[in-house]
């Protein structure tokens, strides 16, 4: 039998599943614009102000350095994170996860799979410098 290239019909099935039951939740803050403050309120100590869009989406989570930190309520997830996700997340886009905020560093890395795209991110943990 000779090879005939993936099998879409099969795949996109499949690929469904594995973020219907795998996935884990988090909030997604898209960011919008930004606003300065006049000359005056820089020199009282307001800078600039961000502004995000917030939606809850699904996406798969690894850890790509496998790095953790023992905290008071067990292990976590320090530093670089990635993400996949149906969605394509901006370089000043943040991810919240389980109460800890995460940075998007970078582009999103569009992957092709049955038929469909999804994307791979990768983050920082907000506090891990």
């Amino acid at each position: 039998m000779t090879y005939r290239g993936p099998q879409t019909a099969r795949i996109a099935p499949q690929f469904s599943q594995v973020f219907d039951y795998a996935g884990e939740t988090g909030t997604w803050r898209q960011y919008i614009s930004a606003a300065t403050a006049s000359a005056s309120g820089v020199w009282a100590g307001v800078g600039t102000t961000l502004y995000y869009r917030e939606q809850v989406v699904t996406g798969l989570w690894a850890t790509p350095n496998a790095k953790e930190m023992q905290t008071p309520g067990g292990l976590v997830m320090a530093g670089d994170a990635a993400i996949s996700t149906l969605h394509s997340l901006g370089p000043q886009d943040e991810m919240v996860w389980r109460g800890v905020t995460y940075r998007v560093e970078g582009e999103s890395l569009p992957v092709h799979l049955g038929g469909r795209v999804w994307y791979r991110t990768v983050l920082r943990r907000g506090d891990a410098g």
